[in-house]
């Protein structure tokens, strides 16, 4: 199996950055464990965190992240609950390295068996992005597995248009062309709301040392969600370019059942926001669904 590094020094580089943000964790009073569990896509890194006895919560992290990387950009999320964040396969984490089908139901399969790794029979779920996509492909295979579901800026729903998806491309290979910080401000200002100093290299060294995923998460067909009826919250982003709140909302409500609140985040891209205070509501909104 290809590596997803290029380099061995760039897997050293990326799990260098993959002990800063657990190292950042400590900093801001999160403790974390760690365990493995067997998929049949290979083995699979789950990081815990939060008070044992709070609510249980899962968590699915977004396109060439980690769950350390991602938890340490919300790490208010450790205050009102238990978290089990698995590293994705296929992307820059402790998990395996095998890269996953987009257009089938494969990353719902592995959601599964980290679930069976986990005994977990039904849970809480939160998904951003890419993980809001893994959090529908679980639902679509084994819908009786996911009884609440958070889901921010999800993939999965819509396709990006076609202009932003291409400036990006563009973007990027620019930069690689010529890696410059203008250059590597240009590509982040399309997706980022603001921005930390951590995160911009984080993600100058994944262009750099990650081969790309030439896939993108498939819209799911229609009917592939009617057998799941569980209560969902719907987070969308202001001026997201990826994964567009007006068309994220549309086949939302065409697709999805029980929609029991919906959260519009003014004035942000795709990713999540580093400012503490935009966050503030948003905990409050995720604390009253899931408690």
């Amino acid at each position: 199996m290809k590596s997803i590094y290029k380099s061995e020094a760039g897997e050293r580089a990326m799990a260098a950055w993959y002990e800063h943000f657990l190292e950042r964790l400590t900093e801001q009073g999160v403790e974390v464990g760690h365990q493995m569990v067997s998929t049949r896509f290979g083995e699979t890194n789950v990081m815990t965190a939060g008070p044992s006895n709070a609510t249980k919560l899962v968590c699915f992290h977004g396109v060439m992240s980690t769950a350390p990387a991602a938890l340490a950009q919300i790490p208010a999320l450790c205050e009102q609950f238990r978290i089990y964040f698995p590293d994705t396969v296929g992307q820059p984490g402790r998990s395996d390295h095998r890269r996953l089908n987009w257009r089938g139901e494969e990353h719902g399969w592995w959601a599964v068996d980290v679930l069976d790794g986990l005994e977990m029979e039904t849970i809480n779920a939160l998904g951003v992005s890419l993980g809001g996509y893994v959090v529908l492909r679980l639902a679509q295979v084994a819908p009786e597995r996911v009884s609440r579901a958070a889901l921010w800026a999800p993939g999965g729903l819509t396709t990006p248009p076609w202009t932003d998806m291409f400036g990006l491309i563009w973007d990027g290979l620019a930069y690689n062309l010529r890696p410059t910080r203008s250059r590597l401000e240009k590509v982040l200002e399309r997706t980022f709301t603001d921005l930390d100093e951590d995160y911009v290299s984080f993600f100058a060294d994944s262009l750099e040392h990650v081969h790309p995923d030439r896939g993108f998460p498939a819209v799911l067909p229609k009917g592939a969600l009617q057998n799941w009826d569980a209560p969902k919250l719907l987070i969308v982003n202001e001026h997201d370019r990826v994964f567009p709140a007006e068309r994220v909302l549309a086949r939302a409500e065409s697709e999805l059942s029980n929609i029991e609140d919906t959260v519009m985040m003014d004035g942000c891209a795709h990713m999540p926001p580093f400012d503490e205070q935009r966050l503030v509501p948003l905990m409050g909104r995720l604390g009253q669904f899931f408690n």
